[in-house]
């Protein structure tokens, strides 16, 4: 029994992320491009900051949630997201209802393809940016380092703030 605890350990350990998360760069973050092959120029994103989580921006809102399902299969889970409303509140509607409806997923170099069974598709083009990924429970957020680089040069210490800086001690 014992012997059998060990092996089991041993082997699960060997095992990495098969899912999205674990075939692409965490720091990556992907430009929504189409969506059921008509151009979309409203910034919407997908990202995959550690295993089995996504998040990202819709056109109002940032969004998070679970994917567990190992490539080629995709699933999302409890997807969650602010609530605020703007302008294009109709095609974040859209994008989520699609999203949570993607069952395949293909990463073919810096594209990736979500699709559902009905042959319906959104289609990402990956890009670095410089962020932190900071998170409370699942909630995700992208501070841009470059942002932050220019309010330290305009206060004039030329530090950035720690994550946990308050808004009043950023300016």
């Amino acid at each position: 029994m014992r012997i059998s605890l060990i092996v089991l350990s041993i082997l699960t350990s060997c095992f990495k992320d098969e899912t999205v998360s674990g075939q692409t760069d965490h720091e990556a973050i992907w430009f929504l491009s189409t969506m059921n092959e008509a151009p979309i120029t409203t910034r919407i994103t997908i990202a995959f900051p550690e295993e089995g989580k996504i998040a990202g921006q819709a056109p109002c809102n940032r969004y998070f949630g679970s994917q567990t399902a190992p490539l080629p299969w995709f699933e999302i889970k409890g997807l969650g997201s602010t609530k605020m409303t703007c302008p294009e509140l109709d095609l974040e509607t859209q994008y989520f209802t699609l999203l949570q409806k993607v069952t395949t997923a293909e990463v073919v170099g810096n594209t990736l393809e979500l699709a559902t069974d009905t042959g319906n598709t959104l289609v990402f083009n990956k890009k670095y940016i410089s962020v932190f990924i900071c998170h409370s429970y699942e909630f995700f957020c992208a501070v841009f380092v470059n942002t932050l680089r220019n309010r330290a040069r305009a206060s004039g210490n030329g530090r950035l703030p720690s994550a946990g800086a308050s808004r009043r001690s950023r300016k």
